[in-house]
């Protein structure tokens, strides 16, 4: 074997001892964060809510990770207080005609929902008479004044972007005025339900269902819901102190998602479980291999409410 060859060889061998090393450590890290994943989403957390202690399982793992990696507390047990207005969805019942739906499958109610029992027959608001520029809005009002006391149904689906604004603009119109009209409810029908959270709890409730349902049809609902101006969390905040000292970076990702209603859990994998276990990925690396800079990880909490915890 020549040396041009020999040198070649060495090359060879060298780099493939790499990439199978390099391999190697991103298979692990991968394999570390789908099980960090598969964690943070399973259902004993229940979706990292305000319900079932979920966002407080959330804060224990973090704390224990944070622990683990060997991470500096920026804070007493690396908790920064924060304090969260959140209306909590305890549960929520729903029948239409005696069959029963199931919340964030078949129905939603409006996350600024108050605690209600009703029952009434709805009635249909035209499509046609949400195009405002060709139509006369008293015969809206006149459709209402018939139908006093019973739950108006407007119907979402497939609507155009300046069409669907009508509509939600006369859906809060009759939000506003709902002592006027006397409704128990507005219900929306839409093509894809998205489930959210509020900081505030209203005097009234919207409910948000995928399939039809015809005039005079009989809602039967039961929402129990709590309004909390200052429910108590946590940042949790560990550091890498850098060779140098003299700046600082953020790694941030929140950790709170939607929670658990009834027993339909939104285990937010994808929001934001992954996001933190990138956060923790980063934070093992970083203690094994130290930065010139400071490094501060800040999981963040009430991110689903209005961006508390970054705030």
């Amino acid at each position: 074997m020549n040396l041009k060859i020999l040198r070649l060889y060495l090359i060879l061998t060298m780099l493939s001892i790499f990439i199978l090393n390099s391999c190697s450590v991103q298979k692990k890290v991968e394999k570390e964060a789908k099980k960090n994943v598969k964690i943070l989403a399973s259902d004993g957390f229940h979706g990292r809510g305000y319900t079932h202690n979920g966002l407080q399982k959330s804060e224990d793992f973090l704390i224990e990770k944070f622990t683990e990696i060997g991470l500096e507390p920026v804070f007493d047990d690396y908790k920064q207080t924060v304090k969260i207005p959140i209306n909590i969805l305890h549960s929520s019942e729903l029948k239409i005609n005696d069959k029963t739906y199931k919340f964030g499958v078949d129905y939603l109610v409006g996350a600024n929902a108050e605690s209600d029992e009703l029952e009434a027959e709805t009635f249909n608001i035209p499509k046609i008479l949400m195009d405002f520029s060709n139509e006369d809005k008293r015969e809206i009002f006149r459709i209402i004044a018939q139908n006093y006391g019973k739950i108006p149904v407007i119907d979402f689906r497939g609507a155009k972007a300046d069409y669907k604004e009508n509509m939600l603009g006369f859906s809060s119109y009759l939000d506003k005025e709902k002592n006027l009209y006397d409704f128990p409810a507005i219900v929306h029908l839409e093509d894809k339900l998205t489930h959210g959270l509020s900081p505030i709890q209203d005097n009234f409730i919207h409910i948000y269902l995928k399939e039809n349902i015809e005039e005079e049809t009989v809602i039967n609902l039961n929402v129990n819901a709590e309004k909390d101006t200052a429910y108590l969390s946590h940042n949790i905040v560990g550091k890498i102190a850098g060779t140098q000292g003299d700046s600082a970076i953020f790694v941030t990702a929140h950790f709170d998602h939607l929670g658990q209603v009834n027993q339909t859990i939104f285990s937010g994998a994808n929001d934001n479980a992954s996001g933190v276990s990138m956060l923790l990925a980063l934070a093992k690396y970083f203690k094994n291999n130290p930065p010139k800079n400071d490094i501060y990880f800040y999981a963040l909490t009430g991110e689903e409410v209005g961006l508390k915890g970054a705030e």
